[in-house]
């Protein structure tokens, strides 16, 4: 029983590595789209808005991916690097960080209400950047 235990948790972190550099991949798209011809043609051929939206596409794919690992991290219990790296291994114990203990209060009991917030910010935050990059370019 152990080794099946141990097992499905080195196949959980394995599917956390995967998902993980899915996102990074994802998230590298939309940029490597931006500067290449690929979007100047999608811009003539259907306009800047819809060109942006196909664009953002895989960003929304990474979200989606982020969400996945940030809910493996939250059913494990795994709030530092150094948790998620021993869970990824596959290791039976994983030493719990006392100091991590704080991001396992509030945010652990009211998940929902935390992701909400985090997004808000998030979304507020990459308004911000997004208005100041807009000013500059125009």
């Amino acid at each position: 029983m152990e080794e099946a235990v141990k097992r499905d948790r080195k196949c959980l972190g394995t599917r956390m590595l995967r998902l993980a550099v899915l996102m990074l991949a994802l998230l590298v798209l939309p940029f490597a789209l931006i500067f290449s011809p690929a979007f100047d043609w999608m811009r003539g051929y259907w306009g800047v808005e819809i060109a942006a939206i196909v664009t953002l596409i895989p960003a929304m794919g990474a979200l989606v991916l982020s969400n996945t690992i940030e809910n493996i991290k939250q059913e494990n219990d795994l709030a530092t690097y150094k948790e998620i790296l021993a869970f990824m291994n596959g290791e039976a114990e994983i030493e719990r960080d006392p100091r991590a203990l704080p991001r396992r209060g509030w945010a652990a009991k009211h998940r929902h209400a935390y992701n909400a917030l985090t997004i808000l910010a998030g979304g507020v935050i990459g308004a911000a950047i997004g208005y100041i990059i807009w000013g500059l370019l125009n």
